[in-house]
């Protein structure tokens, strides 16, 4: 439909850009069939705008959630290689399809970097979704990819991090993090362990 005050021929390539942008989409769609099963695709400005409204609005309502089992959830940050992406998702599934566990999954496709969240109601439960955790991750670092590729190492990653780059590449970072804070005063026992920083200071 010619747009009015717009040369007919910008409407056909803005028309053709969006063509060729569906086409990518279904293809991107038709690499992950099995992962992404009932996928959502628009270009209507409204239905845009809620599809950013839901997303924004996951985070809080797991929170939500998490509040109401009284157990703290187990989420991941994990990413793989492009060409691994399938493998890693079609991973994820299976076993939150035997995990018995609750669980919400989103995240960033495009860059292979789901966040999935477990979210335990007991103990028990709660023990489980650690052990899944841990399978996803050595999956992870299996296919060459990361534990960690949004919200940081922190602590409990630790052990992660030391079969991503190896003791000798740990103390390399911990030499790196002595130079630059000698005192170690910067967020202490994050990602370099205390002893490795004593034994390399």
């Amino acid at each position: 439909v010619p747009h009015e005050g717009v040369p007919e021929r910008v409407v056909q390539r803005d028309e053709g850009e969006e063509a060729a942008s569906k086409r990518a989409w279904i293809r991107l769609l038709d690499r992950f069939a099995g992962v992404v099963p009932d996928p959502w695709l628009s270009s209507d400005p409204k239905e845009q705008r809620l599809f950013g409204e839901i997303r924004n609005d996951l985070p809080a309502l797991v929170n939500e959630q998490v509040a109401r089992n009284g157990f703290r959830k187990v989420g991941t940050d994990m990413a793989v290689p492009e060409e691994k992406g399938q493998e890693m998702f079609l991973f994820y599934f299976q076993l939150l399809k035997e995990a018995g566990v609750d669980y919400v999954v989103f995240g960033h496709l495009g860059d292979q970097h789901l966040h999935v969240n477990l979210l335990p109601r007991s103990q028990e439960e709660f023990d489980r979704s650690k052990v899944l955790y841990d399978r996803m991750a050595q999956k992870a670092i299996a296919l060459g990819g990361t534990i960690s590729a949004e919200h940081g190492i922190g602590k409990i990653r630790i052990p992660y991090l030391r079969q991503m780059v190896g003791q000798e590449g740990l103390k390399q970072m911990a030499c790196v993090k002595l130079a630059l804070d000698p005192h170690g005063i910067l967020s202490p026992g994050n990602i370099i362990p205390m002893q490795l920083l004593k034994e390399v200071g």
